[in-house]
């Protein structure tokens, strides 16, 4: 039976689904402003009491970082992801068990002496060292010679080397833009149960990746990893005070829900094609069944759209590209946060890795089904082509495992080999199945050479990281300041 919604209150002829008040449907406003968790379901549910302003709780990532750090680093906090605005953890025994549970990583005792001896190398730029045909280009920061300079982001990444001094050290490292609803059939909140993952139900088969629990841990783990990586930050695009904001492809919605509550004035929208979001979100937050490859209707212009890991999504990421433009205000941004999905290294050690034949069989199948899992390095063209002015594209490094030296570099490498080491089987069972024709135990066993890669310190391997921002030109005849 198709549960009925009340018609809200919009200026919008938008067929995306409120997954809000469709769980909420006589709750306006949530009586939780804002916390960045993915477990909202003991919240309690009373609208009418006051939203008074509550201590900020630890982050996931601060909990772990607390967790798996030791006291010579925490208590230094520069390298935390959310040094800014950090918090004591309370060290929960969830995050020590969801380390514990991504292969054998434990923090163990480490000397203040060793730590300050990484210390003194961490400041090494990437431009000393000599130069070589593996290393990436020296300038992560390009914008094309004849486009228009937009305001500098102010953030300068952290570079790779080698630890030459492996030790054990390296495991311590309701309102304006609310949209119109429909009825929701309860089918769409089941998921379709493929080769022991679960997958979404709306629009099957559309996305690869499963929508379970483990790969929502992993999706949540990933946000920490990006927010590790921009020092905090959720965006680099210069905005200035966005009041409507998307997020498209939003996941579990971490990052529609930070954004939400470090911006309490941004009206946020989160889609997706699977309803895994949190239950409880502030009010200045909402989350919709969506697919961005559809028609978008919004009739309120976004000042800001943002997407992330959106590499394996679409048949025609140039497309979307396009209705982002059109769906934004003059002076609006877009900005995309993703990887190149390659293994890329220092010094050639990744070339005979298995890691690079089983991605090359991956992207083969991606093609197969009309997917390039290469458009992250197309995406400033994508941007130009659709007419937005000032692209920037900045380059980032996320390390293999733990195989580089300094603290930050170390931490990078650990989550990411996580993120690594989890998602290794959500990225590959569909697509080896459905387009290779192999069968879950060949997938299984296939993986095995690419697990011991993922963890071998000899392969100075890396993920090319991109951010791609530009700005939609104002009307003509608006002064820009």
């Amino acid at each position: 039976m198709d549960t009925k919604i009340p018609q809200q209150k919009s200026n919008q002829d938008h067929h995306a689904i409120d997954i809000n008040s469709l769980l909420n449907p006589s709750v306006e406003e949530s009586p939780i402003p804002g916390l960045p968790h993915t477990n909202h379901a003991n919240a309690s549910a009373n609208s009418s009491a006051p939203l008074a302003a509550p201590t900020r709780e630890p982050t996931f990532s601060e909990q772990v970082v607390q967790s798996i750090l030791p006291d010579e680093i925490r208590k230094a906090g520069s390298n935390s992801p959310m040094s800014a605005e950090s918090t004591t953890s309370n060290g929960t025994d969830s995050a020590n068990q969801f380390y514990q549970a991504h292969h054998g990583y434990q923090a163990p005792e480490v000397e203040a002496a060793s730590l300050d001896q990484q210390d003194q190398h961490q400041d090494t730029t990437m431009a000393e060292a000599p130069p070589t045909s593996h290393q990436d280009e020296s300038d992560a920061h390009s914008v094309a010679p004849d486009d228009v300079v937009l305001p500098d982001d102010g953030y300068y990444p952290t570079s790779l080397h080698v630890d030459s001094e492996m030790s054990d050290t390296d495991s311590a490292i309701g309102s304006e833009i609310m949209s119109s609803t429909m009825s929701l059939r309860s089918s769409l909140y089941e998921s379709i149960q493929e080769n022991g993952r679960s997958y979404h139900k709306y629009k099957e088969g559309q996305y690869y990746l499963p929508n379970d629990d483990v790969e929502q841990d992993r999706l949540n783990l990933q946000h920490h990893l990006w927010t590790l990586t921009l020092d905090g930050r959720l965006h680099l695009a210069p905005t200035e005070n966005p009041q409507h904001v998307l997020d498209i492809g939003t996941g579990t919605g971490l990052w529609a829900l930070e954004y939400a509550e470090r911006n309490p004035s941004s009206m946020v929208i989160g889609t997706d094609l699977s309803a895994i979001q949190p239950e409880y979100v502030p009010p200045n937050c909402q989350f919709e069944i969506d697919d961005a490859e559809d028609e978008w209707t919004y009739t309120t212009p976004f000042d800001f759209i943002h997407g992330r890991m959106l590499f394996t999504c679409f048949q025609d990421p140039a497309q979307v590209f396009k209705r982002a433009y059109a769906a934004l205000a003059p002076g609006g941004y877009m900005e995309i946060q993703d990887v190149h999905f390659a293994l890329e290294s220092i010094d050639g050690s990744a070339d005979t890795s298995a890691i690079r034949a089983w991605n090359q069989k991956l992207r083969e199948g991606a093609a197969k089904i009309g997917r390039d899992w290469h458009c992250t390095i197309k995406y400033a063209q994508f941007m130009r082509d659709a007419g937005f002015e000032g692209v920037t594209e900045r380059k980032f490094k996320w390390p293999s495992n733990t195989w580089p030296k300094g603290k930050k570099q170390k931490l990078l490498g650990m989550w990411s080999m996580a993120n690594n080491l989890d998602g290794l089987p959500s990225i590959s069972m569909a697509i080896m199945t459905r387009a290779h024709g192999m069968t879950r135990d060949e997938v299984e066993v296939g993986m095995v050479d690419v697990r011991k890669d993922i963890r071998d310190k000899n392969i100075h391997g890396y993920v090319p990281v991109y951010v791609v921002y530009g700005r939609k030109p104002f009307a003509e005849g608006t002064k820009v300041t």
